[in-house]
């Protein structure tokens, strides 16, 4: 598999910019984070050793979805991932929990990504092996898909990932959002969670 080029954009004024191309703030896209990261802290020693990871995961889905669905975001489950979707600029997003973000080194998923979230990126690749402009292209389908990746250290960044064998191999666009370095305290996801995100296989009795 070819390496992409990622495009990072961390410049607070290129960062406005490039947010503003998405239809998406700053200031809501850090509130969001807020709410995991207090999800997360409602877990005490006497819940599941995943708790935190899923507390946050859930909660971020919620807010992602309370702040922006609406007349320009729809909710989307498409191949079982908890997305938001605006149609008008074709551009998907969904919430993740992440090692580190941020930071040189890419993120990485604090659970295994399944099949459908590797299939949901696979259109990132589409057009992004030649060399980016200041923003990543449209995906074939019409669409682009971003993670709001959010670590425990509270650092946040809005990323569009190409996803293999269940984790990010690579990154078409990093926009570092916060360093964390706004917020008090940190929160822990235990290696153990695994529940992040799944493919829910439904079938008729």
């Amino acid at each position: 598999m070819k390496l992409l080029k990622t495009n990072i954009i961390r410049e607070d004024r290129d960062v406005e910019k490039r947010l503003a191309e998405l239809g998406l703030s700053r200031k809501t896209l850090l509130e969001i984070r807020d709410v995991a990261i207090g999800a997360a802290a409602n877990a005490t020693p006497n819940h599941a050793a995943n708790a935190a990871g899923t507390y946050a995961y859930q909660d971020g889905v919620f807010a992602l979805r309370d702040r922006h669905v609406g007349d320009s975001w729809q909710r989307s489950r498409q191949n079982g991932v908890e997305l938001i979707f605006n149609e008008t600029l074709g551009i998907k997003l969904g919430f993740c929990n992440v090692d580190q973000a941020c930071r040189d080194v890419g993120p990485k998923p604090r659970s295994v990504k399944g099949s459908g979230a590797e299939r949901v990126c696979t259109g990132n690749l589409f057009g992004s092996e030649d060399n980016l402009p200041h923003y990543s292209p449209p995906q074939r389908d019409g669409s682009t898909v971003y993670y709001l990746m959010v670590a425990q250290d509270g650092a946040v960044e809005l990323t569009s990932p190409v996803i293999r064998a269940g984790t990010f191999k690579s990154y078409v666009e990093r926009i570092f959002l916060s360093e964390g370095t706004d917020i008090d305290g940190d929160f822990s996801i235990d290696d153990d969670d695994r529940i992040e995100e799944f493919d829910p296989i439904v079938s008729r009795k």
